[in-house]
């Protein structure tokens, strides 16, 4: 499971084609809120999250990820 959680909607397409193209789909979140809800759900594979969104950063949700059973085993890409 790759997750992509990035509030501006073309910089998540353009991290979903790129996915994409490497033959995996991508679950796609478009705040840190809901970002945090997938990986309650499903732990990822692979977190790549938006570092400036309002309301919750990617810091924020990298930290609340971590706190999460088997969380601080995911590794994060961060995009800025």
């Amino acid at each position: 499971i790759i997750l992509v959680v990035d509030d501006d909607a073309d910089s998540r397409d353009l991290v979903k084609t790129a996915v994409s193209m490497m033959g995996h789909a991508p679950y796609l979140a478009s705040d840190g809120q809901q970002g945090l809800a997938v990986c309650r759900q499903m732990l990822p594979d692979l977190l790549v999250v938006d570092y400036m969104m309002p309301g919750m950063t990617g810091t924020e949700v990298c930290r609340e990820l971590k706190k999460l059973p088997g969380g601080e085993l995911v590794p994060v890409i961060m995009l800025t």
